[in-house]
């Protein structure tokens, strides 16, 4: 363990990790969550494959006002940054549902604290982009 060399890798976490890999390669998915738990697998991966199907409609303007909203907090900071009406921000944050994906991402955070799982495996394709990240 604690090795950088992947044939000298070796326990659990690694373990889940490579089955992870595969089944991203297999299913052709872009995120995927590998725990003891297929209930909570199920429940996660379908969350975040739903998440990622609403992400793929997103723009370079909506992902960069996603991440401003989770830096800045506030519409209105996310509209002075960008020398725009804190209408317009919600108008295209609201049409293209980041909203909904920033409430999905606080809500699977606490069921994962519920359940215990705080050093879940969520495994991102590197082939792909994938903006949801654990805190």
């Amino acid at each position: 363990m604690g090795s950088k060399i992947p044939v000298e890798m070796d326990g659990p976490a690694f373990h889940r990790a490579s089955e992870a890999l595969s089944f991203l390669k297999k299913k052709k998915q872009i995120t995927c969550c590998k725990t003891d738990n297929e209930t909570s697998d199920l429940l996660i991966n379908t969350i975040l494959n739903l998440m990622n199907a609403i992400k793929g409609k997103w723009n370079v303007l909506t992902f960069n006002r996603y991440w401003k909203y989770k830096e800045f907090g506030t519409l209105e900071k996310v509209a002075m940054d960008e020398k725009v009406s804190a209408q317009a921000v919600w108008d295209s944050m609201h049409n293209m549902r980041v909203m909904e994906i920033l409430e999905a991402e606080d809500n699977l955070l606490l069921y994962l604290a519920a359940i215990n799982l705080s050093a879940v495996d969520i495994i991102t394709n590197p082939s792909t982009y994938d903006l949801f990240t654990l805190r």
